[in-house]
């Protein structure tokens, strides 16, 4: 129980761990990719200033002395594209590496004929007056390139960094989930040891009571009174004996020993138990089995798990009405379900079923006798075998449970 609880805490944590580095990742590649980005900005900025000084222009055509020495001092070198265009934006010379024709006033990445180039352009006056525009194109590939290193590494260290960390998250959970084991274990001891001390009192207030009510059958308002306290004693005792069940079933389960049974034999010896109880209230209890699955089980437990569905079934359902249990081998698993035609479970109420002590009417499952814990004793004695336990069920329709057994 509390590995589980262990496991969903550490996988939470590594669920958030992953979104956590997965933001920070790409937070810190696109803050690495804009520092090498503005890294060619400045590397053009300064290209363009020490260039444009040799720009000049012979009878309409422009012209740099001295480039290729100042291509040379450059990090790129002759990667590097410097382009003259006149004032009607038109290409007018080219040096470097062929880049991309086109104008670009604004710092921009273009594409170019073997990848993606940094442009920046700058215009060019003589007297006042434009004569053209310098434009400087150097390529991204050693950044490209860096950035690609990056994510790499990040990407490789990413499975390495959350497994180190669900180790140490399944560490820490168990020394989390350790004072709630405890508390948990003191309350089972608790809940056992209270059933144990209750039941013999218990016993004992219901025989007196029920003596006296013999004794003063005469007397109408004192016969009143201890009807009461039987009532209450008898709830009591029902309570005290689910309790401890309930506990016997969650202490066996880790050494429970299973054995090969048949299920029709405890599916029959059900109709005997309460085929008398159903004619009494005027229902109808059908039993179908297509089949005699054998698996591996408790049969005392199995056959509280049945009749507890039966008696459910039996206890929330109305004159007339009828439940049915099926038994049959689906898909090579043996299935059981109880069906009633009852008032039905409302939907929201479903998912806190199996829960102790939850009842979806409080008035009417004291009124029926109810202690809350007979659905709860029904997933402790399913869980002990390993089986899946489904709920369907309609207002005013009725309720079906399945259970599902594993194959043998």
């Amino acid at each position: 129980m509390f590995t589980g609880l262990r496991v969903r805490l550490t996988l939470w944590f590594v669920l958030l761990s992953t979104i956590a580095f997965t933001l920070l990742a790409v937070g810190n590649t696109y803050l690495f990719r804009t520092a090498l980005t503005n890294a060619l900005d400045d590397e053009l900025r300064a290209l363009t200033e020490q260039v444009a000084p040799l720009v000049y222009i012979v009878r309409n055509d422009l012209k740099a002395r001295g480039l290729m020495e100042q291509l040379h001092k450059s990090p790129y070198g002759l990667k590097t594209t410097v382009q003259l265009f006149d004032s009607h934006s038109e290409l007018d010379e080219e040096h470097g590496q062929k880049g991309n024709s086109r104008l670009f006033l604004t710092t921009t990445e273009v594409p170019g004929p073997t990848g993606n180039l940094r442009s920046k352009s700058v215009p060019l006056f003589q007297d006042g007056h434009l004569f053209g525009y310098l434009q400087i194109q150097i390529p991204t590939a050693q950044r490209d390139l860096a950035v690609d290193k990056f994510v790499f590494t990040k990407w490789m260290l990413g499975p390495v960094f959350l497994f180190g960390l669900a180790l140490a998250g399944f560490m820490v959970s168990g020394k989390a989930v350790k004072p709630v084991e405890e508390a948990y274990r003191m309350l089972k001891m608790f809940v056992q040891d209270a059933g144990h001390e209750l039941k013999t009192p218990v016993a004992t207030i219901q025989i007196t009571a029920e003596n006296l009510a013999e004794d003063v059958k005469d007397d109408p308002e004192k016969s009143e009174s201890l009807a009461i306290i039987i009532r209450n004693t008898d709830r009591m005792s029902r309570l005290v004996t689910d309790m401890l069940t309930l506990a016997k079933m969650e202490a066996a389960r880790s050494s429970v020993k299973l054995s090969r049974i048949s299920l029709k034999p405890i599916i029959e010896r059900a109709r005997e138990e309460f085929s008398a109880r159903f004619e009494t209230q005027e229902k109808k209890l059908e039993i179908q089995v297509a089949d005699d699955p054998s698996i591996m089980a408790d049969s005392e437990a199995l056959y509280h798990l049945f009749s507890n569905l039966i008696e459910n079934a039996l206890k929330y359902s109305e004159k007339g009405a009828s439940v049915t249990v099926s038994l049959k081998n689906k898909n090579g698993l043996a299935t059981l379900s109880v069906e009633d035609t009852g008032m039905g479970i409302p939907k929201e109420a479903l998912p806190r079923l199996f829960d102790r002590f939850y009842r979806v009417d409080r008035q009417a499952a004291r009124a029926r006798g109810g202690t809350g814990l007979g659905l709860s004793i029904v997933k402790a004695i399913a869980d002990m075998h390993d089986a899946v336990i489904d709920v369907a069920s309609v207002e005013g329709k009725g309720t079906t449970f399945t259970v599902t057994f594993p194959p043998v």
